[in-house]
């Protein structure tokens, strides 16, 4: 066999085929990701994941499922909501929990107070 710089040229096939396989492993590796189902009222509120806002009306955002997530809704006269999606690990994948998230805003002034309040005549 013949010998480059003084090693044998299969040893270099084998480290090239290495180097490759390596390479390749990196390149094809896609980070887990889950789909997370979102309900939000007022269905106009703004929702952020992030801190990127989302489409008006989003059902479902796809997000990595190997690092947490913070979601974020809030709409003009309400008080904003924060959820905190976090990783652990179900038969040995990261999984997101909540799965789901439901919120419903609160108005920063309710409706009906039931309380009236009279000025002096």
């Amino acid at each position: 066999m013949e010998r480059l710089d003084g090693v044998d040229s299969r040893k270099w096939v084998g480290v090239c085929a290495a180097f490759a396989l390596v390479v390749a492993a990196f390149a094809c590796h896609t980070p887990p990701v889950q789909r997370v189902r979102l309900h939000v009222e007022p269905a106009d509120a703004q929702v952020f994941v992030d801190g990127a806002p989302l489409a008006a009306g989003t059902a479902w955002v796809e997000l990595r499922s190997d690092r947490p997530h913070v979601v974020l809704s809030k709409r003009d006269g309400y008080r904003p909501a924060q959820t905190v999606l976090e990783t652990r690990s179900v038969d040995g994948r990261p999984r997101l929990a909540p799965a789901e998230i439901r919120v419903r805003l609160e108005p920063l002034v309710p409706k009906e107070s039931g309380f009236r309040i009279e000025g002096e005549d």
